[in-house]
């Protein structure tokens, strides 16, 4: 690890253990070496491999936080069902000593992975070249004069690295608010939306903003539903290369609530803070265009309102998670003036129906909107 990792890197470290507690994996792998290795020419060797369906993410990790090493940025396809893939990215180093060096640096900040981690540690203390990087040696004696004995030692740890993807630590309280943050960037998906479009209906388009987390801890995710609400958590049949050993859950929320969280994790973000201000400002401005209901039928002001909200949906695209701060100038600004003239014309509307000797004129022309409005 670069030393002056922490340094330049302006998240907390306990942000990056939960971050790391949800895409980093350890693996212990079988690979074949020559007859003068082992006995039936067969090594295991460690791997370190952090996923996201994001490659920008994992750009964002590989400068600021990894900054040089042995780790390569790679993709893998997956098979959603019959028609549908999906391609995931990770960052992988199969080098022991580089291992060795991440794995120490996060290691006292992890919590979910805590017990995988601790027999990853075991298996590379004593591997040869960790020995002799940690000594500070050219060379380092063999840790088993028996080259068996090393065999069985590093299948058992294998077999036990297994057994400790397949069993979940309980969870019933919620983490931090930077470690819900860290969580909350590794795995939420956010976006905003509008309602399709019904037919013979004169009620207005709805739109309306989502986030949705698929994760094997349901502790987890129960937790969050009981401090802010949502749907779920229910079963899920999404494929990831990270959740394999378990069965995954989704659980959603929308609207107000997701406001809320929002609002609490907005400080700690770093890839979904750009993302978290622009869906609070669409959260605002449908607040305040939805907050008089007098005139929803009002066909000109439907349109407006209308043309308002779709902006943020078309502007969303654009929104991408990255590893840096949200500019300091906030969307919500860019429609105020569109704000509060729609408001001014729903309180002209009320005043000219309450003064019998108002002018007579036409709501809904074209001419008076034109003058209001634009």
């Amino acid at each position: 690890m670069n030393k002056n990792k922490e340094n330049s890197s302006p998240v907390s470290m306990q942000y990056l253990g939960a971050y790391m507690d949800e895409v980093l994996n350890f693996h212990i792998n079988p690979a074949k070496r020559s007859s003068s290795t082992t006995p039936d020419n067969v090594v295991y060797q460690p791997q370190l491999a952090i996923y996201s369906s994001d490659r920008n993410k994992l750009e964002g990790l590989q400068e600021r936080i990894i900054n040089g090493g042995a780790w390569n940025l790679n993709d893998t396809t997956l098979s959603l069902g019959k028609s549908n893939q999906h391609t995931e990215w990770y960052l992988i180093t199969g080098n022991s000593v580089e291992c060795f060096k991440f794995l120490r640096w996060i290691k006292p900040f992890l919590s979910f992975k805590l017990v995988q981690a601790d027999i990853f540690d075991e298996f590379l203390s004593q591997k040869r070249e960790v020995i002799r990087y940690v000594r500070g040696l050219p060379k380092a004696p063999n840790t088993y004069d028996n080259p068996y004995d090393r065999m069985e030692v590093e299948e058992e740890l294998q077999l036990r690295l297994t057994r400790a993807k397949s069993e979940l630590m309980p969870e019933n309280s919620l983490p931090s608010l930077q470690g819900l943050a860290g969580i909350f960037d590794a795995d939420v998906m956010l976006g905003l939306y509008k309602a399709s479009d019904r037919p013979n209906s004169s009620l207005p388009i709805e739109f309306f903003a989502r986030g949705e987390i698929t994760s094997n801890r349901l502790g987890l995710l129960r937790a969050l539903k009981r401090k802010y609400g949502g749907t779920g958590p229910t079963k899920s049949h999404d494929v990831s290369v990270t959740k394999v050993e378990l069965p995954s859950y989704q659980w959603q929320i929308n609207g107000y609530n997701l406001g809320r969280l929002l609002t609490d994790l907005e400080p700690y973000l770093v890839f979904r803070k750009n993302q978290a201000r622009f869906i609070l400002e669409f959260l605002k401005v449908r607040k305040i265009l939805l907050s008089d209901r007098t005139f929803t039928n009002d066909p000109l002001i439907i349109t407006q309102r209308t043309r308002i909200l779709e902006s943020f949906l078309e502007e969303w695209e654009n929104i991408n998670p990255e590893f840096s701060s949200a500019p300091e100038r906030l969307v919500f600004e860019h429609f105020l003036p569109w704000i509060w003239k729609i408001m001014l014309a729903y309180q002209e509307q009320e005043e000219g129906e309450s003064d019998e000797f108002a002018p007579k004129i036409n709501y809904s022309s074209n001419l008076y909107y034109t003058r209001k409005v634009n």
